[in-house]
């Protein structure tokens, strides 16, 4: 699978978004942005939503397509190949079957609060 994420990449990302001062729900906009991970994706394949689960697999496809990411000028950038709507469906199920980014972390990764307390962010 491609656009897989380190653990420690997981933690700094939701601590940089909950320590933002530009972030109005850092839970959404963390789910937003992990839309593109196929590790997070995978949570909502086979699930009770159907409709999220569908978009989860067409998403998923798209990753392992190798269309979902691209490095562009240093920076890695959501590509062509997730919607915007297919993110927001990603997103609300996500904060709908789990609450906090820090659940669907624990969940794919194994973190715990105080690892992404503890985890370094610039």
């Amino acid at each position: 699978m491609q656009n897989v994420w380190h653990r420690n990449y997981a933690a700094e990302s939701i601590k940089r978004i909950e320590l933002s001062e530009w972030t109005q729900d850092a839970n959404f906009e963390w789910f937003q942005a992990a839309a593109s991970c196929g590790q997070v994706v995978e949570l909502l394949i086979g699930g009770s939503d159907e409709f999220a689960s569908a978009v989860a697999t067409t998403v998923r496809n798209t990753i392992r397509g190798g269309s979902a990411a691209r490095h562009v000028n240093g920076r890695w950038m959501r590509g062509r190949g997730i919607s915007h709507k297919q993110t927001n469906v990603i997103a609300r199920a996500l904060a709908e079957q789990f609450g906090t980014a820090r659940a669907v972390a624990a969940m794919v990764w194994g973190l715990t609060d105080e690892e992404i307390d503890n985890a370094e962010v610039d």
